[in-house]
Order: C-alpha cells, then structure tokens, then sequence
C-alpha cells in the first residue's frame, strides 16, 4: 500500500504547475486550447495532401490526421512553454 503510495506521488508531482489560460473567469489547460489551435494548420495539411495526391495514398487516413493534429500540439506546447 505503501508503494502504491509513493507511486502516486511521484507520478502525480508534474500535475502541481500545469499552463493553463484564464478565459471569461474559467481555467482551461493549455493543451487544450493549443489542440484546438492544431485544427486549423491540420486541415491545411490535409488540404495540401489533397491537392498534392499523396491524400489518395494514405490507408489510415484518421490515425494520419490525428497524428499530425497532435504533432502541431505538442510543437506549439513546446515552443510557448519550454524553459
């Protein structure tokens, strides 16, 4: 029990200092407000993709989308937040 303990702590020690914006009175996380930023670029990607051909070619083309929507956020996240 002890260990689970211990655990806990030490997995819950990076929540203390999360980012998070002030908006209307309301905390939100940064990641989310960055993952909802990383629609847009994502959307021209894919648009690019299209245009381009490669779109044709892709066989999971939600896993592909999803990853560079996270690829985007997690740039972003790193560029405004890394010391």
């Amino acid at each position: 029990r002890t260990l689970l303990l211990a655990l806990g702590a030490v997995l819950l020690v990076g929540c203390q200092r999360a980012p998070s914006f002030s908006i209307g009175g309301a905390y939100f996380p940064a990641w989310l407000l960055f993952a909802l930023a990383s629609v847009v670029p994502t959307l021209l990607l894919r648009w690019l993709f299209i245009r381009i051909g490669i779109d044709d070619v892709l066989r999971f083309r939600p896993v592909v989308c999803c990853s560079i929507l996270l690829m985007f956020c997690l740039a972003a996240l790193f560029i405004f937040f890394a010391r």
